[in-house]
């Protein structure tokens, strides 16, 4: 979300958090182990909750949207907030693209029978609405209210790596856009950076009418290569950070794809995102859901050496790391810092 009026406020999935202000005003800010002020039923009826650490400590709002009668969405793929601080939810119900203001009425929806399924959504800073559909192959572009601007990708047609299914152990080579694409990055000078994906192996970018410009990255566990590259962001600067979620990693590379570093000891991530502050949210899987047939959670011994190395310099010298915050299940990072990831 771009607008910086207080107080800051996150939407994940379909929840929304509140930023709690670090000087507490009435009513108390709790922390863990406090005992509320209110009763028992109020909360209860308030259904609140508080997640963080200061100064990313939220409230948690899990009555905030109020769905029209007969609407429903079965699974909530991805959300984003535009200039007028109106709320999209991207899901995989009938009404795939819902709107909100920012106390959670509904306002309208739009894209039935557009999409095989909903998975990625950013929203640029002009509100231009850019949407990854992995099962169909393609990100379309659309206003705020839902016109069709372009189509990225041959609907219904993937590319050809060698993949046979969804799993991304079936690619034998990277190939072009698109075969299950996942997310999109906007560039400080408009770029498109779309990560591809679950059948594929790259990171592509395209100009701001939709010309592809250059692609990078193949099948592997090296610099520059991925496993299921899931969630892109791009920072002021233009450096392109990719969530590459197999190889638990988040890897940094230059707007032409030169690899620059890379972050373990993260759990899968997901999707990344930089707040107005420049910190780089990261959205976590873990090692419970979704995990592919055959696969396991890595050892205490694996952590432990990931540890070891993330925070060693080449020289041999043990960097102390500063500890991130965590916001439930995401993670925030100053980007400036390249400080690495432990919890």
């Amino acid at each position: 979300r771009r607008s910086t009026s207080a107080p800051y406020r996150a939407v994940l999935s379909i929840h929304a958090l509140r930023l709690v202000r670090t000087q507490p005003r009435s009513p108390k800010m709790i922390t863990a182990g406090e005992k509320q002020t209110t009763s028992q039923e109020e909360n209860l009826a308030r259904r609140k909750s508080f997640v963080g650490e200061i100064p990313f400590r939220f409230e948690v709002d899990a009555n905030w949207a109020r769905l029209p009668e007969g609407y429903s969405w079965p699974e909530v793929a991805a959300v984003a907030c535009d200039s007028k601080d109106r709320v999209f939810v991207f899901n995989r119900g009938e009404h795939p693209m819902m709107v909100f203001d920012r106390a959670g009425s509904f306002l309208n929806a739009w894209g039935e029978g557009v999409f095989a399924r909903a998975h990625g959504l950013t929203i640029g800073p002009d509100d231009s609405v850019y949407c990854t559909d992995d099962l169909d192959h393609t990100v379309r572009k659309f206003t705020a209210d839902g016109k069709l601007l372009f189509t990225l990708g041959m609907s219904g047609q993937p590319s050809f790596t060698g993949a046979t299914s969804i799993d991304f152990r079936t690619i034998q080579h990277s190939g072009p856009p698109f075969y299950f694409p996942t997310n999109l990055a906007l560039g400080p000078n408009g770029d498109l950076f779309i990560s591809d994906g679950y059948g594929n192996a790259r990171i592509h970018r395209f100009t701001p009418d939709g010309r592809l410009a250059y692609s990078w990255g193949e099948p592997g566990s090296g610099p520059g290569q991925f496993r299921v590259p899931h969630g892109v962001a791009v920072d002021r600067a233009g450096t392109v950070y990719v969530a590459d979620r197999e190889n638990s990693r988040i890897q940094m590379f230059s707007s032409d794809g030169k690899f620059l570093e890379e972050w373990r000891e993260i759990a899968r991530p997901c999707q990344i995102e930089f707040d107005p502050e420049g910190n780089l949210v990261v959205a976590e899987l873990g090692y419970r859901a979704g995990m592919w047939p055959g696969t396991t959670a890595p050892t205490a011994d694996e952590s432990a050496s990931l540890t070891r190395e993330e925070n060693s310099s080449p020289g041999g010298e043990v960097v102390k790391p500063q500890r991130p915050l965590a916001i439930s299940s995401r993670r925030t990072i100053s980007a400036s810092t390249r400080a690495a990831i432990s919890m």
